[in-house]
């Protein structure tokens, strides 16, 4: 199992599937081998799959928060938002100190436009790991996705946060260069979204956002 777990860190997702199924076949009823399975099927994004063995190790150790979360997590990526709260919630009762866990918690809480419940799931999860980029970066998304002008700078301020943390961070980079541009602020719109271009990603994102305001 340790070279398919190497191989998957690498990236080589087929050469892991492979190493790591032929693992499960010697041990089906080991939760970390279902759960090594589980994250190469979902690294690949195959998450129907990765549910099928994250709820074998889950079934198997459900006292651990990471099985919980692994299959919340697996749930949210395929539409079950109603199940993937379940498993966060279950992950934070056995861990309440799982930034991660209060982070995916959230992203529940934000796809169903609950933004109070949501940055307080933010807001949780930068006090126990102040330094991932992506809480702020995700709170930041929180006060832009309300569409209310009063709350750009308060977006602004997350996602710059969440580039000093990262200034290789292409997401927030994007997002405040797009609340830039709705507070008119053009030259600081146009210094963010040449950074992204710069770094070569979300070039389509950013000049079908341009159009589409434009238009």
């Amino acid at each position: 199992m340790g070279r398919g777990k190497a191989y998957r860190e690498k990236g080589k997702l087929e050469e892991a599937k492979r190493d790591l199924n032929r693992a499960e076949e010697l041990n089906k009823e080991d939760p970390i081998v279902q759960t090594n399975v589980g994250l190469v099927y979902s690294q690949a994004g195959d998450f129907e799959k990765a549910k099928t063995h994250f709820l074998k190790a889950y079934e198997k150790a459900s006292e651990e928060a990471m099985n919980c979360d692994n299959l919340g997590l697996a749930y949210y990526h395929t539409g079950d938002l109603e199940s993937a709260l379940k498993y966060f919630n279950k992950a934070i009762e056995r861990d309440p100190h799982s930034a991660l866990s209060h982070f995916h918690r959230g992203l529940v809480y934000l796809d169903n436009r609950d933004f109070k419940t949501a940055e307080a799931c933010m807001d949780e999860a930068i006090r126990l790991e102040p330094d991932d980029e992506m809480y702020c970066h995700t709170k930041g998304q929180v006060y832009e996705r309300q569409n209310d002008p009063a709350l750009y700078d308060k977006a602004i301020e997350q996602f710059l946060k969440a580039i000093a943390i990262n200034d290789m961070h292409i997401p927030s980079y994007f997002h405040l260069g797009k609340i830039y541009h709705l507070k008119h602020q053009l030259t600081d719109a146009l210094m963010c979204f040449n950074k992204v271009i710069g770094l070569e990603c979300n070039k389509e994102e950013v000049f079908k956002f341009l159009m589409d305001r434009h238009s």
